[in-house]
């Protein structure tokens, strides 16, 4: 593992598979992250081990020793002198505007200013403009602000995770995506900078066609189950799409 001079400091608000997985990358280069997760019960069950697979878990305790990464459950003190912060809960694919709503009222006056608050939760239409008027209702305006959902996982594994696919960011000013930039070319993830509405209309369709691929699969299971065949055994005469 090689490291350099720290290029910045970036905190990761909530513990999914998605967050965990980036926040590894992130630190591999040198990134200074902060994993902030203020459910007790989950923090500890980070730590132990206990919430995702041991390879996983093996490779973030071995960045908290070195000491690029860390834990905490405290807002304030984790969001810090951040230049990034993400919100990337996890739980369902599209997250309700109550809890979205929940959300930014209590991250917003953590926030550093002129940070860029990256929302990677998966948010119906809209949702920026519900974001950027309950920053500016705490009185956040400085605050840049990012729309970059990102599709369900499909990998449950460190080494299975494709690092190539790419990431949307819907931004205001084009500039605002420079840190994104910064973060994801070094692992190898296009970026496409686009507005904050088209950020969230590629995230429905991105969702749909997963929707879509996951239906598939489940009716090709239950075929095979009821001819008790193996997936093996399948063969698509002509390709799908």
């Amino acid at each position: 593992m090689t490291h350099r001079s720290t290029p910045g400091r970036l905190a990761i608000i909530g513990c999914s598979l998605g967050g965990l997985l980036a926040a590894l990358r992130f630190a591999e280069r040198g990134w200074e992250v902060r994993l902030i997760e203020p459910d007790d019960a989950l923090r500890l069950a980070l730590w132990e081990g206990r919430l995702f697979e041991p390879a996983l878990s093996l490779a973030l305790h071995a960045l908290w020793r070195y000491g690029c990464l860390s834990l905490s459950g405290q807002l304030n003190a984790g969001l810090e002198d951040c230049d990034v912060v993400f919100w990337w809960p996890d739980g369902p694919a599209i997250a309700g505007l109550a809890r979205l709503e929940r959300a930014i009222e209590s991250i917003a006056p953590s926030l550093p200013a002129r940070a860029l608050f990256v929302v990677k939760a998966g948010v119906p239409l809209g949702a920026g403009a519900i974001v950027k008027d309950l920053l500016a209702r705490e009185g956040r305006q400085d605050v840049r602000l990012a729309m970059s959902p990102e599709p369900p996982c499909r990998s449950t594994a460190v080494g299975e995770t494709p690092a190539d696919e790419r990431v949307v960011v819907g931004v205001d000013q084009g500039h605002d995506a420079l840190p994104l930039l910064e973060l994801y070319g070094p692992i190898g993830r296009p970026v496409l900078v686009t507005s904050i509405d088209s950020a969230e209309r590629l995230y429905q369709v991105s969702l749909s066609f997963w929707r879509t691929e996951t239906a598939f699969a489940e009716a090709i299971a239950d075929l095979c189950a009821r001819a008790e065949a193996g997936l093996q055994d399948v063969r698509l005469e002509q390709p799908v799409g």
